[in-house]
């Protein structure tokens, strides 16, 4: 009799995903009246890469479609301020990782040249942070919890910033527009390059290295700063731009294709001013509550100022930093004279209840950072505290495969207890011995001599166990000449 045990572990996903993501603030031409709002891929990355060619409807229809939806300009959904900022929301309803982008067109009558001239960026961001990004246009999507264990990720070394929720999540995050461009009617574009299905690394750049795209319109009104505001309302441009058909962008060089990581540097994701929230409720800046959010202690750091100890000078501090949003870390390196007093211990004066990174200067604790993770920053005001949740999961982690190896000891005794009664019953019954046989012939393992069966995955350790019931170890060294 042979039994053989299969252990499969399966990822379901569900026949059809109906959704990924959608701009809700300011919202775009897309959501009103429409059950697939999110759902603006230009037809997937066989249609945009179709032909040797690179094509996809500037709102986010397919370039096969006759009409190219959402192309004509709709009412104006909010009022900015020439060179102020902008918070943009997403509603994000199936998560593929990758990175989001957006670009602006002062006039109804868009095309991509237009939107390539004013590509939005980031506020606070550091430009040295990123080999990927240097202009700090991308605002690189917080993964879910179910994103951290992809391929991607993981052969990326691991993501360790906060994660979100696998669900529905709103995000906002907080952008700047151009200065000298103002209209009483122009076009934000939204787009999402997903990462999901890219390769790792991309670093030769390689143009065929794709995934999957989104795309929404919203139509704005940019206020100038000298209060005369350009008049960037085309008139009967709609008619003509639903009816236009996408044109190849590769001699343009606005071909998309996957980035050289699939994922971001930990400071892309962290000097973002962002937020999210579970569901499709509006989140708030910075961050106060949330999974994985920093969660402050109950002491605040205890440090030295010129020598001397002054925490009420350091309360004040905080909540300034605090004002300007907890992830802003380019001003992190602010306190040269400052030194923490103590190695942090759990509940002591530093950590309070921090168990994880402590953030001395705002009082954040980053519950979900490791050792290692924490230490790279520790000239920028963080210090880690003993006993954060990782090392119980290391402990769990041991314990897991202590079980596992008991359960995988019982199963092979039980096996064996088996087999001996399947002997004995032989031997009763057909009066085989277990005369040990002198030639293993082809067999290169663990051989179980009265039914010449050969366990080729059994080492000669466990195979000794079981010589008294008739099973024998063979090597290549015992092997007769001339047999194979």
């Amino acid at each position: 009799m042979h039994r053989t045990v299969l252990v499969v572990m399966c990822y379901l996903y569900g026949n059809v995903v109906h959704g990924h993501t959608y701009m809700s603030v300011p919202e775009a031409r897309n959501v009103p009246n429409n059950g697939e709002r999110q759902s603006l891929a230009a037809g997937g990355p066989a249609t945009v890469n179709g032909d040797g060619q690179y094509r996809h409807g500037l709102c986010g229809a397919s370039h096969t479609a006759a009409e190219q939806r959402f192309n004509a300009p709709g009412p104006v959904q909010g009022t900015y301020t020439e060179g102020g900022n902008i918070d943009i929301t997403l509603v994000v309803t199936a998560h593929h990782s990758g990175y989001y982008d957006f670009q602006l067109c002062p006039s109804t009558d868009i095309t991509e040249e237009c939107f390539n001239r004013n590509r939005l960026r980031r506020v606070n961001c550091d430009v040295s942070a990123s080999v990927d990004d240097p202009n700090c246009e991308r605002w690189w999507k917080p993964l879910a919890n179910t994103e951290t264990k992809a391929y991607v990720v993981t052969a990326n070394g691991g993501y360790q910033w906060d994660t979100i929720s696998s669900g529905t999540v709103t995000m906002k995050a907080r952008y700047q527009l151009p200065e000298g461009v103002s209209c009483s009617n122009c076009v934000l574009r939204f787009h999402w390059y997903s990462t999901n299905s890219c390769p790792p690394t991309n670093l030769e750049r390689r143009a065929s290295a794709v995934s999957e795209e989104f795309f929404n319109c919203a139509d704005i009104r940019i206020e100038a700063a000298n209060g005369r505001t350009a008049n960037t309302d085309i008139p009967n441009v709609g008619e003509r731009l639903l009816s236009e058909r996408p044109r190849d962008l590769i001699p343009l060089g606005l071909n998309d294709f996957c980035p050289q990581h699939a994922i971001g540097e930990y400071q892309e994701y962290a000097n973002v001013v962002q937020c999210f929230a579970t569901g499709e409720v509006d989140c708030t800046f910075p961050f106060t509550a949330g999974v994985g959010r920093p969660r402050p202690s109950d002491a605040l750091p205890v440090r030295i100022e010129d020598g001397s100890s002054n925490n009420n000078n350091n309360n004040n501090n905080n909540n300034n930093d605090n004002n300007n949003g907890i992830n802003n870390n380019s001003n992190n390196n602010n306190d040269g004279n400052s030194e923490i007093i103590d190695t942090p211990v759990l509940g002591g004066e530093i950590c309070g209840t921090c168990r994880g990174c402590l953030r001395t200067d705002v009082s954040a604790c980053f519950t979900t950072w490791t050792t290692d993770v924490c230490a790279r920053f520790t000239n920028e005001s963080y210090v880690f505290c003993q006993g954060h949740m990782m090392e119980d999961a290391k402990e769990i982690d041991e314990m897991v495969d202590e079980m596992v190896d008991e359960m995988v000891d019982e199963m092979v005794d039980e096996m064996v207890e088996d087999e001996s009664a399947e002997l004995e019953e032989m031997k009763e019954h057909e009066g085989m011995g277990v005369e040990q046989p002198t030639i293993c012939g082809s067999c290169n393992g663990c051989l179980r001599n009265d039914v010449n069966a050969c366990f080729t995955d059994w080492d000669e350790v466990i195979c000794n166990r079981y010589l008294e019931i008739g099973y024998t170890f063979c090597s290549p060294s015992i092997f007769p000449p001339g047999r194979n």
